[in-house]
């Protein structure tokens, strides 16, 4: 699996020069796997192709900008869905309680409408 050298930025702390294996990359990229879904392809590479960013006063990630193909997709779901998600915690900082694939939501094709569908089917009002 490819291994990816970005930095990690934090509001208050220098920027960290890292490298890792795809999955623990992309949890490392905030607000990747909103709700603990996988995004689709299209949502995934679109996100990848913007480099990332510091995060202002949030926590940030960079990196070169880059897009998977679909192989190299099906190999990171795979991964990614046989993590053990408490050892991933100490290498990665996004790691959420669990993840999961819905293909009802891979035809929001770019992440604002994916993140809208996502929010719609999984965020409880009032919560």
């Amino acid at each position: 699996m490819r291994t990816i050298e970005y930095t990690r930025h934090e509001f208050h702390a220098g920027p960290e020069r890292r490298k890792a294996e795809l999955p623990f990359f992309a949890l490392d990229v905030p607000s990747l796997f909103f709700e603990g879904i996988i995004p689709p392809l299209s949502v995934l590479n679109e996100v990848l192709r913007t480099g990332g960013g510091d995060g202002g006063m949030s926590p940030g990630a960079s990196w070169r900008p880059f897009v998977l193909q679909e192989t190299e997709y099906v190999q990171l779901v795979q991964a990614l869905q046989s993590l053990d998600l408490q050892e991933a915690k100490k290498k990665a900082r996004f790691v959420p309680d669990s993840l999961r694939t819905d293909v009802s939501l891979h035809r929001s094709k770019h992440l604002l409408s994916w993140l809208r569908a996502v929010r719609a089917k999984y965020v409880k009002e009032g919560r």
